[in-house]
């Protein structure tokens, strides 16, 4: 049973025993905000078909979860499904599936509707696509209770993986594809031509390097091609990045001029010289990435995760990027390094 955030929060007493109202399926209306699969989708029809042939048989056993609203319409929260099967038996002649056993809600706060919706669609059969926006709604919403300084019981992450009844890290790999996926791949993602593990695995790349794995395996993406692209960019020369100016940030200056070893000693402290340029290289990569998620972060209003990049930004432009130009200024100003 999935947990009842709304009656953790007071929001309503799970205890009380609703009662069951019949309304006619002239008066149910479908919820607008609802974005799970209904029609249209082959294997959705498919179980559509099976779902209309079951109700023939044994009638509608679980009542919809409906609102009031005006001029006597009731909006469908839980049960547009079963809603659609009465609807076409009825558009067949089949009156007598016009009336429906339904439980009448009391309204509640746009964002309870909708955390509500989700709640109570989470054990349909989802494609990747669903799970996304659901765990994405989901975390919109808590955090605009938060934000009004409602109390929210534990976690989000952990309040989200329990409505869902799946695992913090599932919900984890879904924000990381929310976050980070580039918006062309989560259409591949809607066309199911790209699946869970590789998305997660092309999130972790920046926005350039998504589409050129994506453009190089012509859109048959998957995790081992992810982790091949990365392993033949690890083993290339670093390049140097462009200037930034990232939150204040002081554009980075150009790559030391390396010196040719003369000796053996020439030779180790060359080395260290290009470990600490790889370094240098590598966290000014770090760096615009963790720009470019800021900037989403913003756009998206995510407070939350603008918070934690901008403690990244400030780690690594402050304390790690300047103090490995410093390492590389005391390496090359000594002797040993110049005969």
């Amino acid at each position: 049973m999935a947990f009842d955030m709304l009656a953790a929060m007071g929001k309503r007493t799970a205890a009380v025993v609703p009662s069951i109202v019949m309304i006619d399926v002239d008066n149910l209306v479908p919820n607008k905000k609802n974005f799970y699969r209904v029609t249209g989708d082959p294997e959705i029809e498919k179980q559509n078909e099976q779902l209309k042939a079951t109700i023939e048989i044994y009638g509608v056993k679980q009542p919809l979860l409906v609102k009031a609203k005006e001029n006597g319409k009731y909006s469908i929260t839980a049960g547009e499904r079963r809603y659609l099967a009465c609807r076409r038996l009825v558009d067949e002649g089949k009156t007598e599936y016009k009336i429906l056993p339904c439980i009448v809600e009391k309204p509640l706060s746009a964002e309870d509707e909708q955390i509500e919706l989700i709640i109570t669609n989470h054990h349909r059969d989802k494609n990747l696509s669903e799970k996304i926006e659901e765990v994405h709604q989901l975390s919109e919403l808590l955090q605009k209770k938060k934000d009004r300084g409602e109390k929210i019981p534990g976690r989000l992450q952990d309040i989200i993986a329990e409505c869902l009844n799946i695992s913090k890290s599932e919900v984890g790999r879904l924000q990381q594809i929310d976050n980070n996926l580039q918006p062309e791949l989560k259409e591949a993602i809607k066309k199911k031509e790209l699946a869970m593990t590789p998305a997660v695995e092309l999130s972790k790349l920046s926005p350039e390097d998504q589409k050129a794995v994506y453009e190089e395996t012509g859109g048959k993406v998957t995790a081992k091609e992810v982790k091949k692209y990365q392993q033949q960019e690890e083993t290339e020369t670093p390049r140097e990045p462009e200037n930034m100016n990232i939150e204040g940030f002081e554009p980075s200056k150009p790559a030391l001029t390396e010196e040719k070893p003369q000796s053996a000693v020439d030779v180790v402290s060359t080395e260290y010289i290009k470990a600490a340029r790889t370094t240098e290289t590598h966290l000014e990569r770090e760096l615009e990435k963790y720009r470019k998620a800021l900037e989403i972060a913003r756009k998206k209003g995510n407070s939350q995760k603008e918070k934690e990049l901008k403690a990244l930004i400030k780690y690594v432009g402050i304390s790690l990027i300047p103090k490995v130009k410093d390492d590389l200024f005391r390496m090359k100003g000594k002797d040993m390094f110049h005969k």
